[in-house]
């Protein structure tokens, strides 16, 4: 047990520091998840524990290829494998996933408000296509009959409908505001030499001969690829800069999956 609280106190300091570095700079160090990673591993192997080392490869490979479809940080990929390292298990649950459960939902609800306040200063809630309005509604609707089933069901308590509830209705007002606040809060143009590790490419507002060009390639630029516009003569490309940072709610997640393992799992949902 004294283990499994140094292994616990362990990721709780590495979620933190990620959560602050991320904040401070949009990335998460290597220094925070490498010997999180080295230190997991050492141990899992100590003491011939497959179940963590099957964790952090499997999370770790799972990882990089949503790093290489620029879906993830490199920095998230390498703090969630040393976090499957070292907690495969908490409270007869999944970790990583009661951790994810937390941390979205905390994120979806700062999010709907943040971007919401910033769309209404902005004045982009003029901006928003019909089209997303129209997803968003009908979103609604799908959500409010999924909900009243469920509360007619008597088979779910109303305070988890409420916990499930609140962070859902977000999202949906989260899935009608995203694309309206990328392209004006978060689009800008940089140069190709400029182009940093782990950059979100607006694939979208490529030029036609840009998008000729890495029409077979979806994941993140590489050396190649940036030579290859810059031989076509492409100068610059659009960027999503200012995106989402997870790292505090990953913290968040982590904090709130240690201490309610049970209220995680949704009565075994997770």
């Amino acid at each position: 047990m004294e283990t499994e609280l140094l292994k616990a106190g362990l990721v709780v300091a590495a979620a933190i520091a990620a959560a602050y570095w991320d904040a401070r700079t949009g990335l998460i160090p290597d220094w925070i998840t490498l010997p999180l990673i080295g230190i997991g591993a050492v141990l899992a192997v100590l003491e011939f524990n497959l179940t963590a080392i099957g964790t952090g490869i499997i999370v770790f490979g799972a990882g990089y290829a949503f790093y290489w479809l620029g879906k993830l940080g490199g920095g998230d990929v390498k703090l969630f494998a040393g976090m499957g390292f070292l907690l495969p298990f908490w409270g007869g649950k999944i970790f990583l996933l009661s951790m994810l459960f937390f941390a979205a939902l905390s994120s979806l609800v700062f999010y709907a408000v943040y971007w919401g306040i910033q769309a209404h200063r902005k004045k982009i809630m003029l901006k928003i296509k019909s089209r997303h309005l129209q997803q968003g509604i009908l979103l609604l609707i799908l959500l409010g009959a999924y909900l009243l089933f469920l509360n007619g069901t008597r088979l779910v308590p109303v305070s988890t409908l409420l916990l499930l509830g609140i962070p859902l209705l977000c999202g949906v007002i989260l899935s009608v505001l995203e694309p309206s606040v990328r392209e004006h809060l978060m689009l800008t143009r940089i140069p190709l030499n400029e182009l940093e590790e782990d950059e979100v490419l607006a694939r979208e507002f490529l030029e036609e001969s840009a998008q000729n060009i890495l029409q077979n390639h979806k994941g993140v630029l590489g050396k190649k690829e940036i030579q290859a516009l810059a031989t076509a003569g492409i100068r610059s490309v659009p960027v999503y800069r200012n995106l989402p940072r997870f790292g505090p709610f990953i913290a968040i997640g982590t904090i709130l999956a240690l201490l309610l393992p049970p209220l995680a799992g949704l009565g075994g949902i997770i």
